[in-house]
């Protein structure tokens, strides 16, 4: 596996996927359940992200010494671990694949390039406040992109608008600040970011 460093958080790992389907295959060979899975991937992209995920996922668990015994979605399509009380996200961008795990409360992780795409979808994630606020820098607009996504799949709820919802309160090139109102409820969240290459990462701390 070609790990990147992240000195920020041990429980983070980002990897670079160069290795083949089967090759990623073989690291999760001793589960019958992966080909059932698999089954239902067509693209062959997306088996490749579906596959790195797992192995990543258990890479983390055999670090906190926590059984993996495979990821299935809830109701929300948040991510969890089969038969454990932990908590994991996971994001995906070109060919790198980040997970964060935590035994205790529900994380949150994104990964983003700095790509010029984000200045032309910039009003669907911001509000018209933030956008003012931003002025369609590519360096802050990445980061607030992955703030409010690594806040959204921390609540893990469906139905939660990035744009209208989570709300950054304050943000630097290092972290973030956010609150989001959803159900009657008030959710309160730092990101924390971390940067390599022409990529982002942001997650909640």
């Amino acid at each position: 596996m070609a790990l990147v460093s992240c000195n920020i958080d041990d429980n983070i790992l980002i990897w670079k996927i160069e290795e083949s389907e089967e090759i990623l295959i073989s690291y999760l060979k001793e589960y019958a359940w992966i080909h059932d899975f698999l089954s239902y991937i067509s693209h062959p992209e997306k088996r490749i992200e579906y596959l790195a995920s797992r192995v990543l996922v258990k890479h983390l668990c055999e670090k906190n010494n926590t059984k993996f015994d495979g990821i299935f979605k809830d109701e929300h399509h948040k991510p969890y671990l089969v038969g454990q009380n932990a908590h994991i996200s996971i994001s995906h961008s070109s060919k790198y694949c980040v997970a964060i795990f935590n035994k205790n409360q529900s994380v949150g992780i994104d990964i983003q390039a700095k790509e010029e795409k984000l200045t032309q979808v910039a009003s669907k994630f911001l509000s018209t406040q933030e956008i003012s606020f931003f002025n369609f820098d590519l360096n802050m607009l990445c980061r607030a992109w992955c703030a409010k996504e690594a806040t959204y799949k921390m609540i893990g709820k469906k139905g939660v608008s990035l744009k209208n919802q989570i709300k950054i309160v304050d943000i630097d090139i290092n972290t973030a600040c956010l609150e989001s109102y959803f159900e009657n409820q008030k959710y309160s969240c730092k990101v924390i970011f971390y940067t390599f290459d022409n990529y982002v990462v942001g997650f909640t701390a």
